[in-house]
């Protein structure tokens, strides 16, 4: 074994084969520019759809690491911050006014996922 293939459609990729295997295939090992290749992920707050990483709605998050190629993920929602009446920012969370506090909650896209804050005045 031993044979190295490249392609002119995948420049510096080297497919090479390691073994042949009893049930007929062989395996190989795949090298971009003479380093293992490394699969892509999904970043923070992305998630999986139809095979693509896309970013997640403003007002929810995800870890990063969904691999783009399996089962299609979901953003979780973001609970609202302290000072704050609601269950999550995507529904709506409000400054506890009868407490005193003053402000307002918008979803965003970007960390925490959301803008504005609840205050004393």
């Amino acid at each position: 074994m031993g044979e190295v293939f490249t392609s002119p459609f995948l420049p510096n990729v080297e497919i090479e084969v390691i073994q042949s295997l009893p049930t007929g295939g062989i395996e190989v090992e795949i090298r971009c520019a003479g380093e293992l290749c490394q699969q892509s992920v999904c970043g923070e707050n992305q998630k999986v759809e139809s095979g693509q990483c896309v970013f997640c709605p403003a007002g929810t998050t995800r870890s990063a690491g969904d691999d783009p190629l399996g089962s299609n993920t979901e953003c979780a929602q973001i609970s609202c911050p302290e000072n704050t009446i609601g269950d999550s920012v995507m529904q709506g969370c409000r400054c506890d006014y009868a407490a005193g506090w003053r402000g307002s909650i918008i979803p965003s896209r970007f960390p925490p996922g959301y803008e504005g804050a609840c205050e004393l005045p």
